[in-house]
């Protein structure tokens, strides 16, 4: 037997699921950051079947894309020489998104407020 949902029970609903989206937006980077970071990291290096590079799709063997991507593998691996040797600035990719990351997770607090003292100015000639 099918019940009919309530009208309250819609609008928790909706609500529930705008909350969901919301979250989502506000966290989206954040989320993209780390599961690059894991996909990069258990990635199999070995097969190029596996690809969704466009330049191994027509033919082209090394592309930098790809070399970003196995640089920051063999970096994630401490592999520092064969991350080099992938591309120069796979290593700092890495060192940049982990900042990011831990920019999202411990975010600062940005808002600078001055301690408040009894500034004095003498040209006023009154406190």
């Amino acid at each position: 037997m099918k019940t009919a949902l309530s009208n309250t029970e819609i609008k928790n609903y909706i609500s529930c699921m705008m909350n969901a989206t919301q979250l989502f937006r506000k966290h989206a980077e954040l989320i993209f950051w780390i599961t690059a970071m894991i996909l990069l990291f258990f990635m199999n290096t070995n097969s190029s079947s596996d690809s969704l590079c466009f330049f191994h799709w027509i033919g082209i063997s090394h592309c930098p894309g790809c070399g970003i991507g196995h640089s920051i593998h063999a970096a994630l691996h401490l592999q520092f020489a064969e991350s080099f040797r992938q591309h120069p600035f796979g290593i700092a990719a890495v060192f940049i998104i982990f900042h990011r990351i831990k920019q999202f997770l411990f975010p600062l607090n940005n808002s600078y407020h001055e301690p408040e003292t009894d500034h004095h100015d003498p040209r006023s000639g009154s406190r």
